[in-house]
């Protein structure tokens, strides 16, 4: 039951509540619309952070499926080699290994 509520917050927040902001002549209240702004990042951090947290209790197959998916080795390789290059420069060091 958590699962369904933290997805259909999640689909409200990104589809249903913001469409009266979009609507012309649609003006939100400055008291709604600040509630909005604060509140909104922070319920869907607490969603994700939930489905995050029962995929490390693996009782989220598919958001595992997702997270730990073969496809995401090439951004990790990448990301792993950017942070080898930030060192190197970093310390002075030369990372083609060729001495001048």
């Amino acid at each position: 039951m958590g699962q369904a509520l933290c997805a259909s917050l999640m689909v409200c927040l990104l589809t249903v509540l913001p469409q009266p902001a979009f609507r012309e002549g649609v003006i939100w209240p400055t008291a709604q619309n600040a509630l909005f702004i604060v509140l909104s990042p922070v319920a869907w951090a607490l969603c994700v952070a939930y489905f995050l947290w029962l995929a490390a209790r693996r009782r989220a197959p598919l958001v595992q499926w997702a997270l730990g998916g073969r496809f995401w080795d090439p951004f990790a390789r990448l990301t792993f080699g950017a942070s080898l290059l930030l060192l190197f420069s970093e310390l002075g060091g030369d990372p083609s290994g060729s001495a001048v």
